[in-house]
């Protein structure tokens, strides 16, 4: 059947090929929380009230009393007030999600009566799933934990001496199940290692009523590749046969649009399917086109349900006399090699 046819340098992490974000709160307005991310609760209670308030802020990671004047600016404030203990606030960032990176962030404790924490939730899944590592002023110690199946592991980390009202400075790595933190430009907790979420959104993080200010928060990443866009990188780059690799599905929540999603060639990703991709992600139908130099193929990729996760435009080398039937043959093992290294939606994202 027819058919119509950002970069810097990851410090001790990443080399050439690094993006970098700086998460600012100067262009929001005072009092409301801040668009692009999301309030979250791990534990009981309500999520926390995250807000843009005015602060002190010295060029220091630390203030120190001092007859210089002190700029005032923009900083993110979880101003609830929550005294149950075991409540755990979140903010996450929603533009991006992250493998390896830096994030670096100052962090100012400001009131509480049960607790006074700030933290940092990386490799985030849900407010169940996710790393984080936070400081306590009254227990004087920089701590790493996990919540997996909304079960907290017990806190690894030292002792260190974290001042209440004063900013300080925390900084966070990650590199494959390698997790690294400093506090204050020192490093003063070992190296860990863990496998339980190889990435995630990243955020911010307080427990019970702790009154938290957070500012200046940069985070330094290797851009994510999905498994979709390596596979149909490697299928072209490693065959005499194969031309191109497109992987189309539906748009989040709209079944009328489809979109490219993964392709031997980055730049086209975003790019609308036609009628021909949507048919096949509906019903699993499949189309071929013959040209001069090339055949083209649309064909489903399924789980291992037999459900169809993406509609596969495979573009070959043919020859005279080439039918149907034998670029299907042709074809067959490319489309293995996709359902193999393709089996979840996780792959796609």
């Amino acid at each position: 059947m027819l058919f119509r046819l950002l970069a810097v340098l990851f410090a001790g992490v990443l080399s050439a090929g690094a993006a970098q974000l700086n998460l600012d709160w100067s262009g929001f307005a005072l009092g409301q929380s801040p668009t692009g991310y999301v309030s979250v609760v791990s534990g009981e209670g309500q999520p926390g009230d995250w807000r843009i308030v005015m602060d002190d802020v010295p060029s220091g990671a630390k203030s120190f009393n001092s007859e210089a004047s002190v700029p005032r600016r923009a900083v993110l404030a979880q101003t609830a007030g929550n005294l149950t203990d075991e409540h755990f606030p979140a903010l996450i960032y929603q533009g991006e999600t992250f493998a390896d990176f830096t994030l670096k962030t100052r962090f100012k404790l400001v009131s509480g009566v049960v607790e006074k924490m700030a933290g940092i939730v990386f490799r985030y899944q849900d407010p169940k799933n996710y790393y984080v590592i936070r400081a306590s002023g009254p227990g004087n110690n920089l701590r790493f934990y996990k919540f997996v199946d909304g079960q907290r592991t017990p806190p690894i980390g030292p002792d260190v001496p974290v001042s209440i009202g004063e900013w300080h400075e925390m900084e966070v790595t990650c590199e494959g199940n390698r997790i690294r933190a400093s506090l204050d430009g020192k490093s003063v907790m070992p190296e860990l290692t863990d496998n339980s979420f190889a990435f995630g959104k990243v955020g911010f993080w307080t427990k019970s009523d702790s009154i938290s200010h957070f500012v200046d928060t940069v985070i330094t990443y290797k851009p994510r590749e999905s498994a979709a866009a390596v596979a149909a990188r490697d299928l072209v780059s490693g065959s005499k046969l194969v031309l191109h690799v497109k992987l189309y599905r539906f748009r989040k929540g709209d079944t009328n649009a489809v979109a490219l999603v993964a392709s031997d060639d980055p730049k086209e990703v975003g790019q609308l399917g036609g009628k021909s991709e949507a048919d096949t992600l509906l019903r699993g139908n499949v189309y071929y086109a013959k040209g001069n130099d090339r055949v083209e193929l649309i064909l489903p990729i399924r789980d291992n349900n037999g459900e169809v996760l993406a509609a596969a435009r495979i573009t070959m080398t043919t020859f005279a006399g080439q039918t149907e039937n034998n670029a299907m043959a042709r074809v067959a093992p490319v489309r293995q090699e996709l359902e193999l290294r393709l089996r979840s939606v996780e792959d796609w994202e």
